[in-house]
């Protein structure tokens, strides 16, 4: 079985028994395999999917991971603008600012 399949029928499932978390890494699962596939539409809105789960304490770092990821597909294609956006809203959803950001708001004040 491929893993395309196995992520497809994981999210199935999740779908069917109401498990947010689970359906959130299936899509992740699926942007992956997507990307290895060279699908980026399909990344896109798989990890659009990912993404779409509430920002709750327990989901944090999930989040963040998953916006990490996608931020280095983006990078990859050269779009650092977006990968750049990614990767502060991985920190944010981590609770943390990235420190050079924090510099260049204090330089321009």
């Amino acid at each position: 079985m491929t893993a395309r399949r196995q992520a497809e029928k994981a999210l199935a499932l999740a779908e069917r028994l109401h498990e947010t978390a689970t359906v959130s890494d299936a899509h992740y699962w699926l942007a992956r395999v997507a990307h290895a596939e060279g699908d980026e539409a399909s990344v896109d809105a798989e990890f659009a999917a990912a993404l779409s789960e509430p920002n709750e304490p327990s989901s944090r770092e999930r989040i963040a991971t998953y916006r990490a990821a996608y931020a280095e597909i983006l990078e990859g294609r050269g779009d650092i603008v977006e990968a750049n956006r990614q990767l502060k809203a991985a920190l944010s959803a981590l609770g943390t600012r990235p420190a050079a950001a924090d510099s260049a708001r204090s330089a321009i004040a």
